[in-house]
């Protein structure tokens, strides 16, 4: 018998055990270190109803963006990101004071840009967002997360997927992750609102 095939018959009844220990220490491995990319994901507090461009915040919305510190404060917050309007920032702004962090601005309308400074200077960490009712549910899907229209949240009555007008205490959870894929979670924070 040739050496080589002697060899391999040595060899072969070891090649099964050995390529199964191979492949779980691989799935492993991906398994505990694959990185997972969190988005706390709110709507900007409480507005008052003028200047109709770009309002502040009213006396409740400075108590929500407050309780927004309680909530997601421990949560290893690494970077906070706002739209252009003062009622984004001032939202984040007591989260991003109280960790030491800058509030980076991102133009409402460019969800593509804020989602790639997200996953490319954020990968594997935790961040903050605050949008608006019409960009959270865009922001969402942008991540690849589930739609949150018709599941989590209802279509307006003209069959946009917006959050209501009169609800700023929901938080959504974002989670994306190579090996575990990307999910949502629909949570509340502060007092509730209608």
């Amino acid at each position: 018998m040739p050496e080589e095939q002697r060899w391999r018959r040595v060899i072969w009844p070891y090649g099964p055990p050995i390529v199964f220990v191979v492949a779980i220490v691989i799935f492993l491995w991906v398994w505990v270190f694959t990185p997972i990319t969190t988005v706390l994901l709110v709507r900007h507090a409480e507005r008052a109803a003028s200047p109709a461009g770009d309002p502040a915040l009213t006396a409740a919305g400075e108590a929500r963006a407050e309780e927004l510190v309680h909530v997601a404060g421990v949560a290893g917050v690494t970077g906070i990101y706002a739209s252009q309007y003062q009622r984004t920032q001032q939202t984040v702004t007591p989260l991003a004071s109280a960790l030491g962090l800058p509030v980076t601005v991102v133009d409402a309308a460019d969800t593509d840009q804020l989602v790639d400074r997200i996953l490319s200077d954020h990968g594997g960490a935790v961040v903050a967002v605050a949008g608006h009712s019409n960009t959270v549910p865009e922001i969402v899907e942008a991540l690849g997360a589930p739609a949150l229209c018709p599941g989590i949240i209802a279509f307006t009555p003209s069959g946009d997927c917006h959050l209501s007008e009169s609800q700023y205490d929901n938080m959504f959870v974002v989670t994306i992750g190579w090996f575990w894929g990307r999910n949502v979670v629909r949570l509340r924070y502060g007092g509730p609102t209608p």
